[in-house]
């Protein structure tokens, strides 16, 4: 009788601690879940970059650098999945299109031009790792780190007359590459309220310079160069996303 009462007793004990066990584990899900699926997001903001046109003619450089930026704004789409309450990752896709306004700091009245405006139009396929920091039933608060890898292409009639006028002049044969792979570092902060939105402080930090022009040429034994190259700083958003 006594061995009956054990064993019954420990049965219980036994069945208490799984209901426990499912009980947690139906917690977890619930905070991972709530981070899970399709999302789709819109953002503004702000990228910094330069414009450099360097000339080498019988070994005298000459470097054009204009400074400048302008407002970007764009969309995101795509899926996020939480492992954990705490770590998840996300896979989209970002269209984002801007403004450029570039000024020569050194202008002298002589140069090509004093300020090169254009249009910017980035496309790409993104990665980032989620981390949250403080997690509960309505707000999340974390971070996040990742890759984004794309193109870039380049417009504008500024460009437009620097290749009819300044390229062709020495020849013209030559073109403006207008189109660069876009590779970049995503790191940021997320805020999750109410379940479904989420407002986030983006920044992105470009690793790879649009190279527009990069020929060579010899004139009576005399080598020249003409490098023209667009680099995009860093940008930073305010974006915000709706979860499905």
């Amino acid at each position: 009788l006594l061995i009956e009462i054990l064993r019954t007793l420990g049965n219980r004990l036994l069945i208490h601690k799984l209901s426990l066990v499912v009980v947690l584990v139906l917690g977890l899900s619930h905070l991972s879940a709530k981070e899970n699926g399709i999302f789709i997001g819109v953002q503004l903001g702000y990228g910094s970059g330069n414009f450099d046109n360097a000339v080498t003619l019988r070994n005298n450089l000459e470097n054009l650098a204009y400074y400048g930026g302008g407002i970007r704004f764009g969309v995101v789409a795509g899926y996020k999945h939480f492992f954990t309450p705490k770590v998840g990752l996300r896979y989209y896709a970002g269209l984002s299109y801007g403004g450029l306004n570039f000024e020569n700091l050194a202008y002298n009245g002589t140069n090509w031009k004093n300020r090169v405006s254009g249009t910017q139009i980035n496309y790409s396929a993104n990665i980032d790792l989620l981390a949250n920091f403080i997690t509960s039933e309505e707000i999340n608060f974390g971070g996040f780190i990742g890759l984004s890898v794309g193109g870039v292409n380049y417009s504008g009639g500024d460009l437009d007359d620097f290749e009819r006028q300044d390229v062709a002049a020495v020849n013209p044969a030559w073109k403006l590459d207008r189109n660069a792979i876009d590779v970049a570092l995503n790191i940021g902060l997320r805020n999750t309220i109410a379940t479904n939105h989420s407002i986030e402080v983006v920044g992105r930090i470009p690793f790879v310079d649009a190279i527009l022009l990069d020929k060579t040429m010899s004139v009576n034994a005399n080598r020249s160069s003409f490098k023209t190259k667009i680099a995009n700083s860093y940008d930073l958003f305010i974006r915000y996303i709706y979860a499905f």
